[in-house]
């Protein structure tokens, strides 16, 4: 709906930006959160009678979800202006606002992808319906609002309305007893550690130390990946354990 009223009344040119943006980001959650959602969806099925061992699966897995996504999205916000030159060329620059507001929302919304399993695995499809239900009226509301000042404003209210995706985990996480301080121990790290290292991608580029996008892209995804690395074995060594762990299990299946 939102690719329809932009193309209505702003034009297919601001479209063409907002789709290209969205379409990147949405990866994110294609290529990373829903095949999370699938694996976890009949783990979670199978400990309905266990309820400890539940949540400390949740809690893990939520953990690891935060760890590789949030980064991600902090990742693509941080580098859209050398993404889009890169992937799409110079003719494309007005998108970078819009791709750098989509990283953020996507960052979110993928990093509380673990809500929908936690619905489906304890039969409560009505309740994720009606909050998805909720959250689709608020998005839409936000861009009707925001439409008349730009794309920008457009991907800016968005990503502001993503944070509704934080209710729906709240009320996934209280079907097995866990609450607001658990979405906190989940998030707050990655979210910490990301921002440190979108900050670091911001100094970088105002070095200008070369005007070549290529060269720039993977600079800064290599010091932005050793800084989040960093940043977040010191302030919560438990995600590194989570890591190596999911490596070494991934490792026994190949």
């Amino acid at each position: 709906l939102d690719l329809l009223l932009i193309g209505r009344h702003l034009g297919a040119a601001p479209l063409g930006f907002y789709q290209n943006a969205r379409s990147l980001t949405d990866e994110i959650r294609a290529r990373i959160a829903m095949p999370i959602q699938h694996v976890m969806f009949p783990a979670l099925s199978a400990l309905q009678d266990d309820a400890a061992q539940c949540r400390q699966l949740v809690l893990r897995a939520g953990r690891l979800v935060a760890a590789v996504v949030v980064p991600v999205g902090f990742g693509v916000s941080a580098n859209a202006q050398e993404l889009v030159m890169v992937l799409y060329g110079a003719q494309w620059l007005p998108m970078v606002p819009v791709m750098a507001m989509f990283g953020l929302s996507a960052a979110v919304r993928a990093g509380t992808a673990i809500g929908s399993p936690l619905f489906n695995a304890n039969d409560r499809v009505g309740l994720a319906f009606r909050y998805n239900a909720i959250g689709a009226v608020l998005t839409i509301c936000a861009v009707l609002v925001a439409m008349p000042h730009g794309i920008e404003a457009v991907a800016g209210a968005v990503a502001v309305t993503s944070l509704y995706a934080l209710v729906s985990l709240r009320a996934a996480l209280g079907l097995v007893g866990l609450g607001l301080r658990h979405i906190a121990q989940m998030l707050g790290a990655p979210l910490a550690a990301s921002l440190v290292m979108w900050a670091v991608t911001a100094a970088l580029r105002n070095l200008e130390w070369t005007h070549a996008p290529g060269s720039m892209l993977l600079a800064h995804v290599a010091a932005g990946a050793v800084v989040y690395v960093a940043t977040l074995q010191v302030i919560a060594p438990q995600f590194g354990h989570d890591l190596r762990d999911a490596l070494r299990l991934l490792l026994k299946r190949v």
